[in-house]
């Protein structure tokens, strides 16, 4: 039940969104907050980890990966500082 209405959630924020931009960010909370929900639950806690499981499932392209791991420090430390709060 809780998924169906989170998903009717986001299907009506996206309409508003699309008829009001004005409301885009508001819209966009219920998205934002499903997907920390589920990144939170399989246990993604740094961005970093969150390219090595896209890369894993095959869904990067090009040297992401690469560029990522070079990066890992600076992304951590924006990851704790800007990105996901919770």
């Amino acid at each position: 039940m809780t998924r169906e209405i989170n998903q009717f959630s986001i299907q009506t924020s996206t309409v508003l969104a699309v008829e009001a931009p004005q409301y885009a960010t508001l819209a966009a909370q219920p998205l934002a907050t499903y997907i920390d929900k589920e990144v939170r639950s399989q246990s993604i806690h740094a961005f970093p980890q969150s390219i090595a499981v896209g890369d894993q499932l095959g869904l990067l392209i090009g040297p992401m990966q690469g560029c990522v791991q070079q990066s890992s420090c600076e992304l951590k430390l924006s990851h704790n500082d800007h990105v996901w709060r919770g």
